[in-house]
């Protein structure tokens, strides 16, 4: 049996995700007793990242040789837009925040750094190392969503409400959407490109993992004055 490009990438890195599972951030959630000024603060940087992230699905769109291949990646742009920003939206006022506050918040060192690696990938309007970046992000809160709401939902229906938009099958068929057109793609690159292709899914990996540490930490950035210089 041939193992599809997209599954033999997530093997590779199937210790990033699981660590990403059973970090406190997520287990939280699952269990609905996750501070709310821990999970207030991830949503904050959740926001600032998919204004990023939309740029980059457009860019994605752009890249796309033909109207068939746009297709799938316009409809994750436009869920994403449409459906997960709005719901964040919802979800921090539940918090008890303010929608527009959202638009001021500065991205943290380790959004930052993840923004800026989707950007630097995107702007080589390389379709297959584009998908490459933003998979273990889709996919990842996908696997993430379906696997707590296998455990149980929680009680806490703000907890419970972010559980089922990513376990949903909404979610999901954009998910496999994007994992085909991905294979697809992947499989007349190169071995030389498969290389470059699995570096930028472990460096985005990578990060999937540490925003969740970057959220239990509510991460800032260093003020000169703290600095042991």
């Amino acid at each position: 049996m041939t193992t599809s490009i997209f599954a033999g990438l997530c093997d590779g890195n199937a210790g990033l995700h699981e660590a990403a599972l059973n970090h406190p951030v997520v287990r939280g959630i699952g269990s609905g007793t996750l501070d709310e000024s821990t999970f207030r603060y991830y949503l904050e940087q959740d926001f600032v990242f998919l204004t990023h992230y939309v740029r980059v699905l457009a860019r994605a769109v752009d890249a796309a040789p033909d109207l068939d291949t746009a297709e799938p990646i316009a409809d994750l742009l436009h869920a994403t837009l449409t459906v997960e920003i709005d719901a964040l939206r919802h979800l921090y006022r539940q918090l008890g925040g303010e929608e527009g506050d959202l638009n001021d918040v500065v991205a943290s060192p380790t959004c930052r750094a993840y923004i800026d690696h989707l950007l630097a990938v995107s702007s080589e309007r390389d379709l297959p190392l584009i998908l490459a970046a933003i998979l273990p992000c889709q996919w990842g809160y996908g696997d993430i969503g379906r696997r707590l709401h296998e455990r149980g939902l929680p009680g806490d229906p703000r907890y419970r409400q972010w559980i089922e938009e990513y376990a949903s099958e909404t979610y999901h068929s954009v998910v496999g959407s994007t994992v085909r057109l991905f294979d697809r793609l992947a499989s007349t690159e190169s071995s030389v490109r498969l290389k470059r292709i699995d570096d930028v899914f472990h460096l985005s990996s990578s990060y999937e993992l540490r925003f969740w540490e970057m959220a239990w930490q509510q991460e800032h950035w260093c003020v000169a004055s703290t600095l042991h210089l």
